[in-house]
């Protein structure tokens, strides 16, 4: 039986991994999409994705509370969870790389719906290549969808990212809001003023390819050599504090 206007957020099917968790005590949290995505793998494979390297270079154990292709309601209920549970402490560093706009902010699966669907609605209105499972769920809902879209607007999403930029400043840990797309008027009011994930991403040069095949076999959406570099500013910013790191300087089309 569904329970409509649920008291709590249902996180029966929500998963945190871990990185380096019995070699270090102080952690990284990480909130996000997919440029924060969990990967499987060997240990080697597993080392080349950023948040990997900022273990490794900072010393301190990473937990990843991201999910790929869902929405910023997904991340601020991930976000406030972790605040409110006994992992939390306030010599954390905590990191929010912020969503796309035109995620459908569902935040239960249930009859077949996965997390990642929350980004594939606007593939379907463009009849923009999907799997067969996203395709059939997403048609079957289509008209109740497209509804829900009409009322996700990037100013909203615009207003929120202020919010959650003027929140995460006002907690005791060290914290980092990185733009993970750019919207017209963000750099008014974050910190990180020209600079945004997508922007790495579509400066390689096998982007365009990557979109042609509707598969991003990268981790987190970058090359190795980018994944070295995003940790080296984070690295950096956490070191001394300054934001002007986050800039496209360093990072190769490859």
């Amino acid at each position: 039986m569904y329970n409509y206007f649920p008291k709590y957020v249902d996180r029966t099917d929500r998963d945190t991994f871990h990185v380096n968790m019995s070699e270090f005590d102080n952690k990284i949290v990480i909130f996000g999409d997919s440029y924060a995505k969990p990967h499987e793998g060997s240990e080697e494979d597993l080392n080349k994705n950023w948040y990997s390297i900022l273990s490794y270079r900072t010393k301190r154990q990473v937990v990843l509370y991201s999910q790929a292709g869902t929405s910023l309601l997904y991340s601020k209920q991930e976000l406030f969870n972790y605040l409110n549970s006994e992992l939390y402490n306030e010599n954390d560093w905590i990191i929010f790389i912020t969503t796309s706009f035109t995620r459908i902010p569902f935040v239960h699966i249930e009859d077949g719906w996965k997390y990642h669907q929350q980004s594939q609605i606007l593939s379907y209105i463009l009849k923009e290549n999907l799997r067969d499972e996203d395709y059939h769920i997403i048609k079957k809902n289509e008209n109740t969808l497209k509804w829900l879209s009409r009322g996700i607007s990037q100013e909203d999403f615009i207003n929120d990212m202020r919010i959650m930029s003027t929140f995460l400043k006002s907690l005791p840990n060290k914290t980092l809001l990185i733009p993970g797309f750019y919207y017209q008027g963000i750099e008014k009011f974050l910190d990180i003023k020209d600079f945004y994930l997508n922007g790495v991403s579509q400066y390689e040069n096998i982007h365009e390819h990557i979109l042609s095949l509707n598969r991003d076999m990268r981790y987190n959406h970058m090359s190795d050599g980018n994944n070295k570099v995003l940790a080296t500013k984070i690295t950096n910013y956490f070191k001394n504090g300054d934001t002007n790191v986050f800039s496209m300087e360093g990072f190769k089309r490859e």
